[in-house]
């Protein structure tokens, strides 16, 4: 963190901060959301309804992997924004590497039951013999790759709690736009 950023967060008015750090959030948010719409989209256009179908089966199993990366980001944030406040960097340092430790080790704990348990978890969110397949060869590219997505999800909190809101929504729209052309 810059000494202008420190700067900035000491003496700025606590709307214009608010706002200023808001915006590149919200922003970053609205234009994430794109991941999951161009998905259905291309898939809903492309394949069928049935891999559309799918498709929305797997949603839970995500948002449950990527959840633990969005728990230990928000606490990494807190923890962050009191040590850099209090000028500790390198306990900010020392809490970022612990948290990207624990949210690895997160994913590889609820990773491999995942992949072991893929049928039945998708057959208990309601997959048919006709979506299984579809929703079965998703998951089998998405959850290797939901790391990086998790990673993501989890330290934009971080780098903004760093003084740095509008990379955070920078590495957001990066994500979303290699999304659709990967699509």
């Amino acid at each position: 963190m810059s000494s202008q950023q420190i700067q900035a967060l000491e003496s700025k008015k606590i709307p214009k901060l608010l706002f200023s750090y808001a915006l590149p959030a919200v922003v970053g948010t609205v234009l994430n959301s794109i991941y999951n719409i161009v998905d259905r989209i291309f898939i809903g256009h492309g394949v069928s309804e049935y891999a559309l179908s799918g498709l929305a089966i797997t949603f839970p199993i995500l948002i449950f992997m990527q959840a633990f990366g969005m728990l230990v980001g928000a606490g990494a944030s807190v923890r962050v924004s009191i040590q850099l406040g209090q000028k500790n960097i390198r306990g900010a340092e020392h809490t970022l590497a612990n948290a990207i430790f624990l949210t690895l080790f997160t994913q590889f704990i609820t990773i491999v039951p995942c992949f072991l348990f893929m049928e039945p978890l998708l057959r208990l969110f309601g997959a048919s013999d006709r979506t299984l397949p579809y929703a079965m060869e998703y998951l089998q590219i998405v959850i290797p790759a939901n790391i990086f997505s998790t990673l993501s999800f989890g330290y934009n909190s971080v780098m903004r709690a760093s003084g740095y809101p509008r990379k955070a929504m920078t590495t957001m729209i990066i994500g979303a736009l290699t999304n659709v052309v990967l699509d």
